[in-house]
């Protein structure tokens, strides 16, 4: 997922991310890139996003059915 935010962000995206609350050695070349790493919250997901979703993470994830409510490209 790192790379992929890492492809968006080189074309202009807007990109952020959502992670377990622990630093990981992917971190910190997104941050040296300016893209945030935030803790799993539901309001991180905010209407109109497109929200990408590794295959580790099932549909009963928080980020998710928030990301679902709100009528996001999921």
């Amino acid at each position: 997922m790192s790379s992929l935010a890492l492809v968006l962000n080189k074309k202009g995206l807007k990109v952020q991310g959502s992670d377990v609350d622990k630093e990981l050695f992917t971190q910190i070349i997104l941050e040296q890139e300016s893209i945030k790493i935030l803790s799993f919250n539901i309001n991180n997901i905010q209407k109109d996003m497109i929200v990408i979703v590794g295959n580790y993470f099932q549909d009963k994830h928080i980020e998710i059915e928030r990301a679902q409510e709100l009528g996001c490209k999921v």
